[in-house]
């Protein structure tokens, strides 16, 4: 047995350096499993752990919160993190007490860190669609599974640190390593350290098989769960991912979860999402540079202000929550009105053009996984510039509005229906036949121009051009781009050759 081999196991047997915080925060997950769990039964736990409530009571009042009066005890900063926030917090910190612990540069730790937290997004949002119920235990589970990683470099220094910083070693070579130097691998490190705190199961025991499914001859076994594979191809170190390891994650990505990502990249760029909101929640807004060493320190200064404001300051708490959940509702008001603007067109309530882009990207990739057709009709109002020169621009804002109520009406099935641009409306189908898809269109048609439109006094009867294209399926090389040209290269054609046809098509199919 190595050196190396001797303490890791010397200090996995006697729990060396294990933070109080970790206790609670093993505490909270059990609790966190009742679904009658609330915010006080969180508080109760935290406040018994100093350095647990500097960190509440500091995030409470960081900038990211950015609140009017400031948060003075545990209970009101758990209500205004919620439960989920709140779990993920203590585990988070009790991270950093380890790594601490252990004698890790600030540097080491915030890459772990970092690596910890963007496993446990990755693994939240592979189990949502999969495992729904589970979705909460494996965010905890990809911030525990690797913590074996830390101690073994505590353990083994710059050799083995230096094998994680190296892009060119893959996931199974490391593995073996620390078969080689350690007597046994960082999923059983980490699921011993995780027995020892007293983890409930099944976690210790999804920890310790996570890497199962990797063999240095084979790489991947395909029997084992994709979710917790998927997730060990993250990187362990946040300072570099093995080029190795993230052609393995798309391979598997492709295999098992082709259905929800495109490959890795795509799985990326939805992780990173949710992985920079964590990220900037719990360090409070600031700049993710801010060293582990830096933020205990600060907590440390806030949990001795909080305690003197605690004393000198006398506040009702129901006055605060009710101040607290005005002030969220404010904001989540705020942030899906953004998002309604930022996706639909102010005049008609359609899609514009960048929500169309968002969700015609999900229409394509479903019609894609599941071999289904898609349609496309692009429509144009005829002589639409006379409403607005003749009658003003108030005529021709209604018009737009009744022909876009009118599409709205007669939406069936998975339709989009998009103001493209001017007086031009683009509208996506999925799953229909050739026929039914032209089928379709013709009663857009019919229910903007069979009834006239009515303004002040005045009835008009609304024509339209029309350019469509069928896709029989959607290939991997299918470019929407060049089926927009097509349909609206089609229209124009149309309006020109046949200027009495309401509905104009374009007869070519695509695959």
């Amino acid at each position: 047995m190595t050196g190396s081999a001797k303490i890791l196991r010397q200090r996995i047997e006697l729990a060396q350096h294990l933070p109080s915080s970790m206790t609670v925060a093993v505490q909270i997950i059990d609790r966190c499993r009742n679904p009658e769990t609330g915010c006080a039964d969180i508080a109760e736990l935290v406040a018994t752990d100093p350095s647990l409530c500097a960190r509440f009571l500091g995030l409470a009042n960081s900038a990211w919160f950015g609140l009017s009066r400031k948060i003075t005890r545990v209970n009101q900063a758990v209500s205004l993190l919620g439960v989920s926030n709140a779990k993920s917090l203590c585990v988070s910190h009790s991270l950093t007490g380890l790594y601490l612990g252990w004698n890790l540069c600030d540097e080491d730790g915030h890459a772990f860190w970092q690596a910890a937290l963007l496993k446990a997004c990755a693994g939240e949002l592979l189990t949502k669609g999969f495992a729904e119920d589970w979705s909460e235990d494996t965010f905890t589970m990809g911030l525990l599974q690797d913590i074996g990683v830390a101690l073994m470099v505590s353990c083994d220094g710059v050799e083995y640190a230096g094998l994680l910083r190296d892009e060119n070693v893959g996931l199974a070579k490391r593995l073996a390593y620390e078969r080689d130097v350690f007597g046994m691998d960082h999923a059983e490190v980490s699921a011993c350290l995780a027995e020892k705190i007293g983890l409930p199961q099944p976690m210790p025991e999804a920890i310790r098989q996570h890497h199962r499914g990797v063999d240095p001859s084979v790489e991947m076994n395909r029997s084992t769960d994709p979710i917790g594979l998927a997730m060990g191809f993250f990187p362990h170190d946040f300072r570099c991912w093995s080029q190795h390891d993230f052609q393995s994650l798309d391979v598997l990505v492709g295999e098992k979860f082709s259905s929800h990502w495109i490959g890795a990249k795509q799985l990326v760029d939805e992780v990173e999402i949710q992985f920079s909101s964590m990220m900037e929640l719990f360090s409070g807004g600031e700049s993710e540079g801010s060293s582990l060493h830096d933020l205990t320190a600060r907590a440390c200064l806030i949990l001795s202000q909080a305690t003197t404001n605690l004393i000198l300051e006398s506040q009702k708490l129901a006055a605060d929550n009710q101040y607290l959940t005005r002030h969220m509702l404010e904001t989540e008001s705020k942030h899906r009105d953004a998002e309604e603007r930022a996706t639909h067109d102010a005049l008609t309530g359609l899609l514009n053009r960048d929500g169309f882009a968002r969700e015609s990207a999900s229409m394509v990739h479903g019609a894609r996984a599941g071999n289904r057709s898609l349609g496309l009709a692009l429509f144009d109002l005829e002589n639409f510039k006379a409403f607005n020169d003749d009658y003003g621009h108030a005529c021709g804002d209604e018009v737009l509005q009744a022909v876009a109520r009118r599409l709205q009406s007669v939406i069936r099935g998975k339709e989009l229906v998009c103001r493209w641009g001017g007086d031009e409306f683009l509208i996506m189908l999925e799953g229909l036949s050739e026929n039914a898809s032209y089928l379709a269109v013709e009663r857009m048609v019919a229910a903007v121009s069979d009834n006239p439109i009515s303004w002040r006094d005045l009835q008009f009867n609304v024509r339209v051009s029309v350019g469509t294209e069928w896709i029989e399926s959607v290939s991997p090389s299918f470019d929407l781009d060049k089926y927009i040209e097509r349909v609206d290269i089609a229209m124009y054609q149309n309006k020109r050759s046949n200027p009495e046809d309401q509905v104009a098509s374009n007869s070519n199919t695509a695959c």
